[in-house]
């Protein structure tokens, strides 16, 4: 379940899990904020949650304002094609090395 809180300029998106403490987080590159929240934790509990650590989000969000982003790339980018031949041992990653 997912709801999204509005604190004038700011928007926070909130998880419920089952969990028991109240964790916020602002990942970069957007510095979005994300709130994961216990299922049971009334909604105006969060919000004040939230309104209690302003300075540690904004504090993020410049850190995160500040950095360049280099490269964005998608996780199947890192991935080995077969065939691939591996700088660090000279062979293909296609076929498996078994021992003589």
């Amino acid at each position: 379940m997912r709801d999204v809180l509005g604190l004038g300029e700011l928007h926070a998106e909130v998880t419920r899990k089952a969990i028991k403490h109240v964790h916020p987080s602002v990942p970069p590159p957007a510095g979005k904020v994300r709130v994961a929240a216990p299922q049971t934790m009334a909604l105006d509990t969060i919000r004040l949650f939230v309104i209690t650590k302003l300075a540690w989000i904004r504090s993020q969000q410049r850190k995160w304002q500040g950095q360049r982003v280099y490269f964005q790339m998608s996780f199947n980018a890192w991935r080995r094609r077969p065939g691939h031949r591996s700088p660090r041992h000279g062979r293909s990653t296609a076929s498996p090395v078994h021992p003589a």
